[in-house]
């Protein structure tokens, strides 16, 4: 290929620079333009009043709040990422070989058998019977507690009875030659005693049964169970306080007193003004004068009404003991009579050889306290 002319090579050279410097111009005008119109975009942007756009200071604001919100969450998130370490695949083929040859040297577990497993569930069943009995007696008790606390805060506070002011005992003996009368207290009733005189009344009535001779058996003794049967029975012995009854004992007479329901007098009404208890110590002071005393029988069951009625006898001046008795005790006395009892053993001859018995010691004297 032939060479071209120097002239033709200038030309083109001049023509391609003017090319390119036309470009470039219209490409400078082209940025200076672009330029202008973003930056009048910016100030237009800057210069808009948010209320045209319908959007509040107060929804812009909770804008900015939530993305600071997002900003701070994505990185708490981003700091609790675990470190990522990568390991090569033979590192986790090897470990997941260790853990294989681990759970072969592992024993099966042992089978539960059937039976086993039934007794179990029954009991799981009646350990769950059992709790809900036991929830609903606690149910049960919890309302009863909160009944009677309700009932507790309902009832009046009762003062505290004044106290009962007794004498500390002062034992000693009775006065020489003074007359004993004895007053029982029981049931809580405060009863006088006066033995003697239903005594004589019963021997009456005994001596008179005894002249029949349908008391007598074949070989002159006396049948004493019919005797006291029959006494029982007919008898006509009264008294305001004590039902009188004969009874048996070791082939002897005795006369049992049972004390009548409406006997005696409460420790109320002894300790009233006109009570027979007061009348009654009046008139043995104008009697005997000092020479007498009275013996308290307490029953276990009475000392309150005793010591109602001991405040009486300290009141008059009366000198008094007492002697406690229980409940199951049958009250009786001789009837200080001698009967030959049918079936009665005679008394054994004495022993002419036999050694003198020693004297009984003395039994205690009557005292006052």
């Amino acid at each position: 290929m032939a060479r071209r002319k120097g002239g033709e090579a200038g030309m083109n050279l001049d023509s391609l620079l003017d090319t390119l410097t036309n470009v470039v111009g219209v490409l400078v005008m082209v940025l200076m333009l672009t330029t202008l119109n973003v930056q009048s975009a910016v100030q237009r942007i800057l210069d808009l009043d948010p209320s045209q756009l319908n959007v509040s200071a107060a929804d812009l604001a909770k804008a900015q709040q939530q993305a600071e919100q997002l900003r701070k969450l994505r990185e708490q998130l981003a700091s609790k990422l675990p470190t990522v370490t990568t390991t090569e695949p033979s590192d986790n083929f090897g470990v997941l070989l260790a853990q294989i040859e681990a759970l072969k040297k592992q024993k099966p577990a042992e089978i539960v058998p059937a039976e086993k497993l039934k007794e179990t569930e029954t009991k799981v069943d009646e350990n769950e019977k059992k709790s809900k009995e036991l929830a609903t007696k606690l149910v049960a008790t919890e309302e009863e507690l909160a009944r009677l606390k309700a009932l507790l805060d309902k009832t009046e506070v009762v003062a505290a009875p004044p106290a009962k002011i007794v004498s500390l005992p002062n034992p000693r003996d009775a006065p020489a030659g003074a007359t004993q009368y004895r007053i029982i207290v029981r049931d809580g009733q405060i009863v006088p005693f006066l033995p003697t005189e239903i005594r004589d009344r019963c021997k009456k009535q005994v001596e008179l049964l005894l002249r029949q001779p349908a008391m007598k058996t074949k070989d002159g003794k006396i049948d004493c169970e019919k005797l006291v049967q029959t006494f029982n029975k007919n008898a006509r012995v009264f008294d305001a306080n004590f039902r009188v009854q004969l009874a048996v004992v070791n082939f002897n007479l005795y006369i049992v007193f049972e004390l009548k329901p409406t006997g005696g007098e409460s420790p109320k009404q002894a300790t009233a003004a006109s009570s027979n208890l007061r009348r009654g110590l009046k008139s043995l002071q104008t009697k005997h004068g000092d020479k007498f005393y009275i013996r308290f029988l307490v029953w276990n069951d009475s000392f309150d009404a005793y010591v109602a009625a001991r405040s009486v006898c300290d009141e008059m001046g009366v000198l008094a003991g007492w002697e406690p008795y229980t409940v199951d005790y049958t009250w009786r006395e001789s009837l200080g009579m001698t009967v030959p009892c049918e079936g009665q053993p005679p008394p054994p001859k004495p022993d002419p050889n036999a050694p003198a018995k020693p004297a009984l010691p003395m039994g205690p004297t009557d005292t006052v306290d």
